[in-house]
């Protein structure tokens, strides 16, 4: 067997992003495996999903109820063949359990657990560990093994955030993927240091700034209760129009599918309340900003892709001026404002 793999930082206009005000690094910078797998498995070819997302869907400090749905890939589709799904608490004690017989190359499976104890940010950020086996017969022959907290949350136009129904303030940092000495190819401490620098300063959230980090940050803030806004790489300063090249046609397609692999991989992160869809995209009022174009019906219909995909988080977008274009584009919008930065 052959293994070819090519890495480019070619610009591309393409793909996101098209501009921005960070270093974008190409190359293979973080760690890469060969998945090996039956010809029965949890499917690893969705979106480099784990094949397998947790639905919270009635959560209380009474019961949690979730819905675990597992993709699988079969080569067989013969008779005997059943997923076990088991949730153990932070003790590693199993709290509830599910066995289904499989007649479809997707599984869901409903599991209450009973006075679950929630995830409650930095005050308690306790883990569940959920565990999918796909068994032929009594014989086990794959396994994905996700953790994942139970909470609920709402955000109020006047009161603001609020975690399992008691309100919470958030303050924090835009976190950029970058070390001296290593760009964006980081290796476990400088995760870690970047994590104990972000308990130190008392903040208490982090947006992942502008593109999707990688999966140890992730892993930290569930372990550490920081609350994440998540984005794709769709930055400004402008549209499509403003550089002058760009394949728009690409440029969606690329969007669209940064927006699918983002929500897919991350989803069972209980960190994560909000998705991020741009960051200070300019829009042409004709007047100041005539140079560029207008974003909106795109920025529209990714947030509309978020919403199909999940339904249990907001969404968001983040701008540096005072335009009304934007409203209605988004739950949440971050009015970011640069006070003394220019003159």
């Amino acid at each position: 067997n052959l293994l070819e793999v090519w890495a480019s930082n070619a610009y591309r206009t393409d793909v996101l992003p098209i501009s921005g005000d960070f270093n974008v690094n190409g190359g293979i910078h973080r760690p890469c495996h060969l998945i090996i797998t039956g010809q029965d498995c949890i499917t690893p070819l969705f979106y480099a999903s784990p094949g397998v997302f947790i639905h919270q869907e009635n959560i209380s400090r009474e019961t949690a109820g979730i819905n675990v749905e597992t993709h699988l890939s079969l080569k067989n589709k013969k008779q005997g063949l059943k997923l076990k799904t088991t949730i153990a608490d932070a003790s590693n004690k199993i709290v509830a359990s599910n066995e289904t017989g499989i007649s479809g190359d997707i599984v869901r499976q409903p599991i209450q657990v009973e006075r679950p104890v929630l995830w409650e940010g930095k005050k308690n950020p306790y883990l569940y560990t959920v565990t999918v086996e796909l068994y032929d017969g009594n014989q086990l022959v794959d396994r994905m093994v996700q953790r994942t907290g139970f909470r609920y949350f709402s955000v109020d136009h006047e009161k603001g955030f609020f975690l399992n129904g008691n309100y919470l303030n958030l303050y924090g940092f835009c976190r950029h993927e970058d070390a001296v000495g290593r760009a964006s190819a980081l290796l476990p401490e400088d995760y870690k240091m970047d994590m104990e620098l972000i308990k130190e300063s008392g903040a208490t959230a982090m947006r992942l700034a502008h593109y999707p980090h990688a999966e140890p940050m992730y892993d930290l803030s569930d372990e550490n209760g920081i609350i994440l806004w998540t984005e794709i790489p769709m930055c400004g300063p402008g549209g499509q129009a403003f550089t002058g090249l760009v394949d728009t046609e690409g440029f969606k397609v690329n969007a669209r599918l940064a927006v699918k692999e983002l929500v897919y991989q991350k989803f069972n992160h209980p960190s994560i309340c909000f998705w991020g869809i741009c960051n200070e995209i300019l829009v042409s009022d004709g007047k100041r900003f005539v140079e560029y174009d207008n974003p909106i019906p795109f920025i529209k219909e990714l947030n509309g892709l978020y919403k199909s995909i999940d339904t249990s988080r907001l969404t968001a977008l983040a701008t540096c001026v005072d335009q009304s274009y934007y409203l209605g584009c988004s739950d949440l919008i971050a009015w970011n404002k640069y006070f003394g930065w220019y003159k």
